[in-house]
């Protein structure tokens, strides 16, 4: 979200939840969100990413091969292309309290919900990050 501005969102559906879990699903978001500053025409800094997921904002913190950490490399490698690309780079990944009303929290919310329903909520291939594995 950037203010004075029309959201910018992308969706992607990971699968279903007895194959994936909410963390998963929450450091894809990450990456989603990584792929829109990529994208950001005129992009400035500092950035921050609000996450509600404690969880998914540690997962950084410990190099581990647990499930779903080649999800936070994929993010990594998203936050080290901007750094590269931007001599001004300052990224903050920030926690911000799920339900208490904060309007990008809220949308964030619905648009996971949205991607959940299925793929066909996909956004457009092309709008998506590409897998580096």
């Amino acid at each position: 979200m950037r203010e004075g501005q029309r959201p910018r969102v992308l969706r992607y559906h990971l699968g279903d939840l007895k194959d994936h879990t909410v963390y998963e699903a929450e450091v894809v978001g990450l990456t989603l969100a990584a792929q829109l500053l990529a994208t950001e025409p005129n992009l400035t800094f500092p950035a921050s990413i609000y996450v509600d997921n404690q969880a998914a904002i540690r997962s950084g913190e410990t190099i581990t091969a647990k499930a779903g950490h080649h999800l936070v490399d994929h993010f990594h490698r998203q936050a080290w292309e901007l750094k590269r690309a931007h001599d001004d780079y300052a990224l903050t990944v920030r926690w911000i309290s799920g339900h208490d009303g904060v309007e990008g929290n809220e949308r964030a919310d619905r648009e996971a919900k949205k991607a959940a329903g299925g793929k066909e909520q996909n956004s457009r291939r092309t709008l998506l990050p590409t897998s580096h594995e």
